[in-house]
């Protein structure tokens, strides 16, 4: 729980540093988290967090796996500390122990088993080169969201679009409209000798504005 802990703390001054200097982690919570699982110095909850990916782990579920394993330490201290010798319990059930002379004592002692003293765990230890790697991690981290370069993509073109294969000659080195232009056709049955205004095919006629009087060019096509 402690190291947790220190884990938070650790992350939210990197994060206050960056914030000074106009950068930031993008996701702190998803950082501790990821950090934890990959750093945890508890082999049993080690375990735990072998059941699935450590990004896919999110910090209300380690604060909850936390919570119970330090409920069930609590326990087995209990549990513990109620068979060791000078213990309450222990001294209940040496009282329901019937009188035995001295004759029957080297027969019956030896058969009673105490439990071996439980060495107190290295924790510190351990801790402290769990924290020591988090540093190094935490700094990596930090370190390559500070030396990404940006991307300066150049701009991109914008399509063009298809070219369309002139309608008289099939050639895609020039449009319809110039070549009709070049040889005064009909931009709408192709045909020489008129433009589209003066198309004798029905549908394709053009009406002028009454305002509009016919130009010298057009004189001489319909001439």
């Amino acid at each position: 729980m402690e190291y947790w802990i220190r884990l938070n703390k650790t992350v939210d001054v990197a994060s206050e540093c960056l914030r000074r200097q106009g950068r930031s982690i993008e996701d702190p919570a998803h950082e501790v988290t990821m950090m934890f699982v990959k750093h945890c110095p508890d082999q049993s909850l080690c375990n735990v967090f072998k059941y699935k990916s450590a990004d896919k782990w999110t910090a209300g579920e380690i604060q909850e796996r936390l919570d119970e394993h330090l409920q069930e330490r609590k326990s087995r201290a209990i549990t513990m500390r109620s068979q060791r010798p000078g213990s309450a319990v222990y001294r209940a059930q040496s009282q329901c122990v019937p009188n035995i002379d001295a004759s029957g004592a080297d027969e019956v002692l030896p058969q009673m088993h105490f439990p071996p003293p439980v060495a107190p765990p290295m924790a510190s230890a351990f801790d402290a080169d769990c924290m020591k790697r988090l540093v190094c991690a935490l700094d990596r981290l930090v370190t390559q969201q500070t030396q990404v370069p940006v991307n300066f993509s150049p701009p991109t073109a914008l399509p063009q679009p298809p070219k369309r294969a002139c309608r008289v000659c099939g050639t895609n080195d020039h449009s319809t409209l110039s070549h009709c232009k070049r040889e005064n056709r009909c931009l709408k049955c192709l045909s020489p000798g008129h433009w589209k205004k003066d198309c004798p095919v029905p549908g394709n006629q053009y009406r002028p504005h009454p305002s509009t009087a016919p130009s010298p060019q057009n004189q001489t096509l319909n001439g």
